[in-house]
């Protein structure tokens, strides 16, 4: 179970990985659901390590454990993302808190 010491350092991570306190929210979000299982078991896994403190962000990028899963579901994001016609590009959420 994440403690809040735990969620406000993944918090503070992610904002000052990202610049911006809105889009950490987003992506602290998503990573719940990644935990949640949307995402698959491995990343699952993962996404628990993230928010019950057994990993950090800039771990994850450089263990060679967790780059099979991100690049499989970067894959398939791209490929998803790349079969968006240009109106359901404009709504997707994160594209446009990316570009305000």
């Amino acid at each position: 179970m994440t403690t809040d010491n735990e969620e406000d350092a993944l918090t503070r991570d992610l904002e000052r990985t990202l610049g911006r306190a809105d889009l950490a929210k987003k992506v602290r979000q998503s990573i719940v659901k990644l935990r949640d299982g949307v995402g698959g078991s491995q990343l699952a896994e993962l996404a628990r390590d993230l928010l019950d403190g057994r990993i950090d962000i800039r771990s994850i990028a450089r263990s060679s454990a967790y780059a099979e899963p991100l690049s499989a579901a970067a894959a398939r994001y791209n490929e998803w993302f790349k079969s968006l016609r240009p109106p359901e590009v404009a709504s997707v959420s994160l594209f446009k808190l990316i570009m305000s």
